[in-house]
């Protein structure tokens, strides 16, 4: 944009009042010794957008810097390219790839998964307790059956319907992560979550057993606030 900078800085304001423009950056002319530039935004900028300015001004300001000073910036891009870690886990097996992050997205997807399904089922849970007292279904079934029986087969009929719903979960994701090379590129999983997804069959047991003793112990909590 040409001109003084105050008077277009004045002119750009006036169209962001307008509402013509979101925002402008501007680079004032000691920014390679201030090192700073300068962003407005009819609206707080995002995370996102300030990383990407921060970025691209870095790196534009880096390489004016490294221009003036006669040196070649690929070449101090290539020596100081950051190495990369080769991770792969040992075991009986072999080797198995698999990284911190990919652990970390394990665990984050189980424990979520875990407290999901026990906290929406749990409740479901509780609101058939309350449905049944309050249209007093509850005191023809105490005449009929035992209350332990009523309880355990209300418990177990609700957590055979969260399991389910996770099995087919886990078969969609499945299918799509196998799929997903036909599908196209846009459809293909990072390394990280693939190797997150590829649960050791130790760890889905364990996965089960932790849901089912959670869900029981939550969903006998549930019934007993519905009670």
């Amino acid at each position: 944009v040409e001109g003084p900078t105050a008077t277009v800085r004045e002119r750009l304001a006036d169209r962001l009042a307008s509402e013509e423009l979101d925002g402008y950056i501007a680079v004032p002319p000691d920014v390679l010794q201030s090192g700073s530039i300068v962003f407005r935004a009819r609206k707080a900028g995002s995370f996102d957008v300030l990383s990407d300015l921060r970025r691209a001004g870095t790196r534009a300001v880096q390489q004016e810097r490294l221009r003036q000073s006669g040196i070649d910036a690929s070449a101090v891009a290539a020596l100081i390219a950051p190495v990369r870690i080769d991770e792969a886990r040992l075991t009986e097996a072999g080797e198995q790839r698999g990284g911190a992050l990919s652990t970390f997205l394990t665990a984050y997807i189980v424990a979520f998964l875990i407290y999901l399904m026990t906290t929406l089922y749990g409740v479901a849970v509780m609101r058939s307790v309350l449905e049944e007292k309050s249209s007093r279904i509850g005191e023809i079934l105490m005449s009929t059956i035992r209350p332990s029986h009523l309880m355990a087969g209300k418990i177990i009929g609700v957590g055979s319907a969260a399991v389910i719903q996770v099995v087919i979960w886990v078969a969609i994701t499945a299918v799509l992560v196998k799929l997903s090379p036909r599908i196209g590129g846009g459809f293909t999983l990072p390394e990280p979550a693939l190797q997150a997804l590829n649960v050791d069959p130790t760890t889905g047991l364990l996965l089960f057993l932790y849901f089912v003793l959670g869900f029981y112990l939550y969903a006998s909590l549930f019934a007993i606030l519905g009670a």
